[in-house]
């Protein structure tokens, strides 16, 4: 049986929160918010690839197909979109996430870099675009090429010590620095930002095309899914593959996530070590890292999903998990029973991203039209 990855020290709680707790009891998040719809896409128009909230609930981070990514205010009824753009990639943006101090966020990119922005300001601290680090100097130049094929995903991981990102069939872990801007130090002047490559993870796949981690507590699990089908679960400690999930779905696995800690809900530890996966072959799947049999524990059949990349999530009282369709609706399925326990109307193209609020009882759904919904429990 695979040993647990989890650290034992949950340090959950932050600045942010104090003690409010997540009503674990609320009913099924399906009533509509038209006060919080936005008179115009926060893109304009342009699809939306992936969205998450920052730790407080405060935030909403959008990347999109138009090159940029957002961070709007909510709620929107109150805030009616403003929010900070991030200009600076070249190509579409893949995915966004937070730090766990929500100071910093990453994004990917198909222009094949990463970036790491300041949510607060919109300023871009430093592009990773070289594969090992980014010293400015000739001699250490050498055999440090740029990133050849897109980064797809990119998250910060080990209570924000490194961060990951995937390009072609690697993965690549940083440790990185930056400058709080105080003293004089000549070498924090000519590089207030940096990193370097701590670990490249290689793939006998042509592609990793998801990867998740936990970042709210201590843990050296790394998760990726590669374009043959196969889940590999890394332990980061002696960095080995520990684990593989062979023929996992019948088409190749675009989403993967794991239930990650809420700031108002406590589980037991071993509910952290639950992740889902999304595939274009209509379903999404539960599996359990303690499970010998390596085979997923719940299957959640439904929705459709045949072309597009397919986010899904867990809500924070674990009741329920949810997912996009490319029948204009969002889906919400039991996770005890796997069955369909609602279906989320009124988009006008796919529905990519569903988000759970991690401190009330609201979701988002994110549309390839721009468009976002927010529906709670009344």
């Amino acid at each position: 049986m695979l040993r647990s990855l989890v650290g034992s020290e949950m340090c959950i709680r932050d600045r942010y929160h104090q003690a409010r707790e997540y009503p674990v009891d609320c009913g099924l998040l399906s009533t509509h918010q038209p006060q919080n719809d936005l008179a115009e896409p926060p893109h304009l128009g342009a699809a939306i690839n992936s969205v998450c909230f920052d730790s407080a609930g405060k935030l909403l981070c959008i990347a999109s197909n138009d090159c940029t990514a957002r961070v709007l205010r909510l709620p929107c009824s109150r805030h009616q979109g403003t929010g900070i753009t991030l200009v600076g990639h070249d190509a579409p943006v893949r995915s966004i996430a937070l730090s766990r101090d929500d100071k910093l966020a990453i994004t990917s990119s198909a222009d094949c870099t990463a970036r790491i922005w300041s949510p607060e300001s919109g300023s871009c601290h430093f592009l990773l675009r070289n594969s090992m680090h980014n010293n400015p100097s000739r001699e250490a130049q050498q055999d440090n090429v740029p990133l050849a094929h897109e980064v797809k995903h990119a998250r910060f991981l080990y209570l924000d010590k490194f961060i990951a990102l995937s390009s072609g069939s690697r993965v690549f872990l940083y440790n990185y620095y930056i400058h709080s801007g105080k003293g004089d130090d000549i070498k924090h002047l000519q590089a207030p930002c940096r990193y370097k490559a701590a670990s490249v993870i290689p793939h006998q796949a042509s592609t990793v095309t998801a990867l998740t981690a936990h970042n709210r507590f201590m843990s050296t699990l790394l998760l990726t899914a590669t374009s043959h089908h196969k889940i590999h679960c890394h332990d980061l400690g002696p960095n080995t593959c520990v684990t593989t999930y062979e023929n996992t779905h019948s088409k190749t696995v675009q989403s993967i996530s794991l239930h990650q800690p809420s700031v108002g809900a406590s589980h037991p530890q071993e509910s952290y070590e639950l992740f889902l996966t999304a595939a274009p072959d209509d379903s999404m799947k539960l599996w359990d890292l303690r499970s010998p049999q390596k085979s997923c524990v719940r299957l959640f059949k439904g929705h459709s999903n045949r072309f597009h990349a397919i986010q899904c999530s867990f809500s924070p009282c674990l009741r329920y998990v949810g997912c996009g369709s490319e029948d204009q609706r969002a889906y919400l399925y039991d996770l005890g029973s796997g069955k369909v326990v609602e279906r989320l109307r009124g988009h006008g193209d796919a529905v990519v991203d569903v988000q759970f609020n991690p401190v009330h009882p609201q979701l988002v759904t994110a549309c390839l039209d721009g468009n976002l919904r927010f529906f709670s429990d009344q």
